[in-house]
């Protein structure tokens, strides 16, 4: 009975060393194994079998952009539908994938101590030196935007764009 117990304490403790001195594999190594060997053609001798190649990428939906252009405004990239970008244009964010309509007005912040000078339809101040403008042409935003974004005494602009979601027909109350 004795040598039994020696022979399973020391199996026990062989079995522990060796399956606590094996390393984890790498969990990146073998995304790259995987998909090396599904890029990999498999090699067939016979001529009349065409080899396919497994394709890695998944089902990406490109957005159709014939008559759309691509423009860049507060931060993000925006989709405008239509020409030019002008008050009630509807744009999709890219980013968040939500359309919005732009109101024609901007969100300016200056620098402390310093009052912009400009020259706007209505100027509304809204918060410490935050105003609220709107231009009084409103056919071309974007040549606005840039202005505004030129101007030495403002830090931030930004265009305001209206996101109302969908409307659903559920009841209200």
């Amino acid at each position: 009975m004795n040598n039994k117990h020696r022979l399973l304490i020391g199996f026990c403790m062989v079995a522990t060393v060796v399956s606590c001195s094996q390393s984890e594999p790498d969990n990146v190594s073998e995304n790259n194994n995987r998909q090396q060997q599904v890029q990999t053609p498999v090699k067939d001798n016979s001529p009349s079998k065409p080899i396919a190649i497994k394709a890695t990428k998944h089902n990406v939906i490109k957005p159709n952009l014939s008559g759309k252009t691509t423009i860049s405004v507060n931060g993000d990239k925006f989709i405008v539908e239509g020409g030019n970008l002008r008050k009630g244009s509807r744009v999709r964010s890219i980013h968040m994938s939500e359309y919005g309509t732009v109101t024609g007005a901007f969100v300016v912040v200056a620098k402390p101590g310093k009052i912009p000078n400009l020259s706007f339809k209505r100027k509304t101040k809204i918060a410490k030196d935050t105003f609220r403008v709107i231009p009084t042409k409103t056919d071309d935003l974007m040549s606005i935007y840039h202005e505004l974004l030129l101007n030495e005494s403002i830090s931030i602009v930004e265009l305001e764009i209206s996101y109302q979601g969908k409307k659903s027909d559920a009841a209200h109350y």
